[in-house]
């Protein structure tokens, strides 16, 4: 699981839990947790998405699929040597 689909993750706990509170989030945040639900619409209630992030990690979903996370790779063209190095594998 990347950073970021932790901090989705522990995010959404957050909201569940009534340990945060989703307006103070940042926008940042708020788009992290959007994208993870699979969701687009701003004004979705909070509580819809982050039990929607849960679902989706713990079903291995959209923003969660092994597929995405496990071909992610370091390309960075200076410690490859290769500037024209793929994103994706």
């Amino acid at each position: 699981m990347t950073s970021n689909q932790q901090r989705a993750v522990l995010l959404a706990d957050l909201i569940l839990k009534d340990r945060v509170d989703s307006a103070e989030l940042s926008e940042i945040d708020w788009d992290l947790l959007l994208l993870a639900a699979g969701l687009y619409k701003v004004t979705t209630p909070p509580l819809v998405v982050a039990l929607r992030v849960l679902v989706n990690a713990e079903n291995l979903q959209g923003y969660f699929t092994q597929s995405v996370s496990a071909h992610l790779i370091d390309v960075h063209p200076a410690k490859t040597g290769n500037s024209k190095a793929p994103l994706f594998h």
